[in-house]
């Protein structure tokens, strides 16, 4: 089969790097990087137009092997291979959702190994305004800052995005405040459209009108991520402050799941709604939503520790960290398969990389225009876009120092045996202790409990 005809997917996005090509599908959730040297040809295919591979790669040396990875591409969903028969409509629906996800759960890794590459920012979150209608007890993001309502004009915001595809820039977050609440924020996503970005919305969806969720499906949004903290609608509130919250959120998010849009759940989980929390997963696993659980909580991003009053109680760690390992099979049946305790012990069940690399591929820009690392981590500022370009932070020499700490810098986590359950993060420790490298106490009062929930568990399956 070497007479080929393809044409990328409609929902993949193409990136093109110094030494390779990225290749993402929004769908599958799968990508690929193919050196630039043996796919040079990758830079004229465009989408809507049919190509044939015999006339795009001449190299008649390496031709098989190209032709093994366009098939690749077809199965990933990147590229579709014409007058090949396939099994379903390849685009999100919630009726296939459980079936994609289970037909790429172990798809194997297309095109070359980068590990030593250049940071490419491919991931940028925006904060549009500051503005929020609701004052969430458990939010790192203070309620002065909210009430200030400081907001990024449109043509800051549309001079972001352009400079971030410059710089071959793939997926954007907005998030707030509330981002409905942006007064421009249909025009700001319609030019991530142009601009062939890849869109993510974090929204507590409580202003989300009909024709807005109309022309979300129209603009084929990524992913709408949900706040919702209970199926209880007087302990949803209790979280917000805002009476009535409950109500619109669900609505409005179900209104999203009967209108084909990718939608996902985000709950922290505090002492107020733990006694909900497995109500709230049958409930996204009925509407067949994602949910992520945050059993943490991240102080404020200006130092203050008051939200962490909200933090779950110690004795119930146990309970929230056995729920969370019972509910994620990948992390029960790497128990299951183990032959020893030994073995089980040493597989990964912490949900980040013990640390992750800060810097590698991500960016944040707030309200007021300053660049800062991660989210949360609004304090430690790298610039502001008012004095300097994207490009200018990304390559700045303070960018580059934080590039290099890794876990080798913290002494702590040199002499402890706990790393595969631990899900420390620098900004967790910037914000709560002053000092990224002052790990919160909680990550390894956590890890220590996840570590016996997985012996426990061993033990009950062996």
């Amino acid at each position: 089969m070497n007479n080929i005809n393809f044409r990328l997917n409609p929902y993949t996005y193409v990136r093109k790097y110094s030494d390779y090509f990225y290749l993402e599908n929004q769908v599958s959730h799968l990508h690929a990087k193919l050196p630039t040297d043996k796919f040079k040809w990758l830079s004229v295919v465009n989408h809507g137009l049919t190509y044939n591979i015999e006339y795009l790669h001449k190299d008649e040396s390496d031709f098989q092997e190209v032709v093994k990875i366009i098939q690749q591409l077809h199965e990933a969903w990147i590229i579709d291979i014409e007058d090949v028969p396939i099994s379903m409509e390849r685009r999100f629906s919630y009726a296939n959702k459980r079936e994609i996800e289970r037909r790429f759960e172990d798809f194997p890794e297309i095109g070359i190994a980068t590990p030593n590459e250049k940071p490419y920012l491919r991931n940028l979150q925006i904060e549009l305004t500051d503005a929020c209608n609701e004052r969430c007890i458990h939010c790192y993001l203070p309620n002065a800052k909210k009430d200030t309502s400081k907001a990024l004009t449109k043509e800051q915001a549309i001079d972001i995005l352009r400079q971030y595809r410059e710089m071959e820039g793939l997926k954007v977050v907005f998030s707030g405040g509330e981002i409905l609440l942006y007064p421009y924020f249909f025009d700001v996503i319609e030019e991530c459209k142009r601009l062939n970005l890849m869109i993510l919305l974090q929204s507590n969806l409580l202003s989300l009108t009909e024709r807005d969720i109309q022309r979300i499906k129209e603009l084929e949004v990524f992913n709408v991520q949900v706040s919702l903290y209970s199926t209880d609608a007087h302990i949803h509130e209790s979280i917000t402050q805002r009476k009535g919250s409950f109500a619109k959120t669900k609505h409005n998010l179900e209104l999203l799941v009967q209108n084909n849009i990718p939608a996902m759940i985000s709950c922290p989980v505090m002492d107020v709604n733990f006694p909900t929390v497995q109500d709230l997963r049958r409930y996204a696993d009925e509407m067949q939503l994602d949910i992520y659980f945050d059993f943490m909580m991240m102080a404020g991003c200006d130092g203050c520790s008051d939200n962490l009053t909200t933090r779950i109680d110690l004795n119930l760690v146990k309970d929230a960290v056995k729920f969370r390992l019972e509910t994620n099979p990948a992390y029960v049946n790497a128990i299951s398969i183990s032959r020893t305790l030994e073995e089980a012990l040493s597989k990964k069940y912490a949900r980040r990389r013990t640390m992750c690399n800060i810097l590698s591929a991500s960016l944040c820009i707030d309200s007021d225009g300053s660049i800062y690392p991660c989210p949360g981590w609004n304090a430690l500022k790298l610039g502001n876009i008012n004095s300097a370009t994207l490009s200018e932070v990304w390559d700045s020499n303070a960018a580059d120092k934080l590039r290099k700490i890794g876990i080798k810098d913290f002494a702590k986590c040199q002499v402890c045996d706990k790393l595969n359950f631990c899900d420390m993060c620098v900004v967790y420790n910037f914000n709560e202790n002053g000092n990224l490298f002052d790990i919160c106490n909680r990550f390894c009062e956590m890890a220590e409990i996840l570590r016996e929930c997985v012996i426990e568990k061993y033990n009950e399956l062996h």
